[in-house]
């Protein structure tokens, strides 16, 4: 079973007490940035969250790796693993 995941939005209005809200509820957001400690479930979340046919999960890795795909044009994509990248 897998445990739906909820998320604070931090701007610099709520930065003090950020409100916590479903993943799903930024499906509509053009881009955002998940951030947590390693083991959160954000691997799985981005994978859940990637399984309607307008979206695509890729790792980091294989996003700079591979040629481009033409799935990653036509909707949502969920990059996984920027954190183990080099810049």
């Amino acid at each position: 079973m897998i445990v739906s995941r909820a998320c604070s939005e931090l701007t610099e209005e709520n930065d003090a007490q950020p409100s916590e809200k479903p993943l799903a509820e930024y499906e509509s957001t053009a881009a955002y940035v998940l951030l947590g400690a390693p083991g959160a479930g954000k691997t799985v979340a981005f994978q859940e969250e990637s399984l309607p046919e307008d979206a695509c999960y890729v790792t980091a890795r294989d996003f700079l790796t591979f040629d481009d795909k033409p799935e990653w044009h036509e909707g949502t994509l969920f990059i996984d693993a920027l954190d183990e990248m080099r810049a």
